[in-house]
């Protein structure tokens, strides 16, 4: 017997904070939540929209903390309660899929989980559904971890890489590749030689598995955290929650389990991606139709109070109207909200977490 769609399940991970997009996003305003491409939908609900159509809702389930369960239920008031699991603190990837995977299994033992990052951008839904069924099929018939991998356009450092190795895996038309290693956020230098090889993708975290081949794999490559999750078998009321995470060790999924593991197989997307990890990325998105003729973006209630002489190339976000002239600035990001106000020069954006920690020092409440 083949795979069954309707055994598909959406873990929807929406716990972290995304302080490189400070000041919209922060600790209390997760850039998960927030409606972050002018649409009029969160990248939140964006994720769930996206995959409604091959997974409906009662199959999605949100992982978030305690602190954001309230906002998950506001953003996604037709999801059931008990499909919101908060986490009492935030323990990163490895025990939230853990948790999701072993409540998904009490539900449906043969059921297999998409692991869905809350916060990205996707442009072309249709090849995402189609690349994430290919991944379901090719987890359910093998007893693989099957993930996305996106070919890569520049030499990102903020980003994971995956090296394909020799084996494959044929489902239909479409091939899927052996994961050979994973490296995490190369310096410049290093994210340069992989790109030039042609033997590396992104990794944009969509992992794909059957409910026992991910507990199995956790067994042998994590065993702690294969023993944390024994309260959650049988119930996973908020009571056992809490056991596992009183006990359970933070850590990425990747360090815990996938960088380990010999049966990851990657399927290279056919889809524009972008994990909207900083200013220069949501640029990257925005500017694909939105960009004015000189290259600057212009996110604003009233677009015309914003005035370039000799300026090109630069990133504006406004939230309350007032003028704002950029005069010689290029390559630069200005980002103008009534609690806080950025100006950066683009080649630099990655040093904006020193502003925030700064700002932990001095002025927590603006973190």
């Amino acid at each position: 017997m083949g795979f069954d769609p309707q055994n598909l399940y959406g873990v929807v991970l929406a716990g972290g904070f995304g302080t490189r997009l400070w000041p919209l996003s922060r600790q209390g305003r997760p850039k998960q939540f927030i409606d972050l491409l002018g649409g009029g939908r969160s990248l939140l609900q964006q994720a769930v929209d996206r995959v409604v159509d091959i997974i409906p809702l009662d199959r999605v389930l949100v992982v978030t903390t305690e602190r954001f369960a309230a906002d998950v239920a506001a953003q996604l008031p037709d999801l059931a309660p008990e499909n919101i699991i908060a986490e009492p603190c935030g323990r990163d990837t490895a025990p939230a899929m853990g948790v999701a995977a072993e409540i998904v299994s009490a539900r449906c033992p043969d059921a297999v989980v998409v692991n869905l990052p809350a916060d990205h951008y996707v442009a072309d839904g249709e090849r995402f559904r189609a690349a994430l069924l290919t991944a379901a099929e090719a987890a359910y018939d093998h007893p693989v971890v099957a993930v996305l991998g996106v070919p890569p356009t520049f030499a990102n450092t903020g980003l994971g890489y995956i090296e394909v190795g020799a084996d494959t895996i044929e489902v239909g038309d479409r091939t899927l590749l052996e994961v050979a290693r994973f490296t995490e956020k190369p310096d410049a230098a290093t994210a340069r030689a992989f790109v030039d090889s042609g033997r590396y993708l992104w990794n944009a975290n969509y992992y794909t598995f059957h409910v026992d081949t991910f507990l199995a794999s956790l067994a042998e490559y994590a065993p702690s955290l294969y023993r944390a999750l024994a309260p959650l078998r049988g119930t996973a009321d908020r009571a056992a929650i809490a056991q596992v995470y009183a006990t359970v060790e933070a850590a990425p999924v990747d360090t815990a389990m996938t960088e380990k593991a010999s049966n990851i197989y990657v399927l290279p997307a056919d889809f524009r991606w972008s994990d909207v990890g900083n200013w220069n990325e949501l640029y990257a998105v925005l500017a694909d139709g939105w960009a004015e003729p000189d290259g600057t973006v212009v996110v604003s209630p009233r677009p015309e109070l914003i005035i370039g002489i000799d300026a090109s190339d630069n990133l504006v976000l406004q939230a309350t109207p007032r003028p704002i002239a950029l005069v010689g600035v290029r390559d630069s990001v200005v980002v103008d909200l009534d609690d806080g106000l950025l100006v950066a020069g683009r080649a630099q954006i990655q040093d904006i977490r020193q502003v925030v920690e700064r700002l932990a020092e001095v002025a927590p409440a603006y973190c």
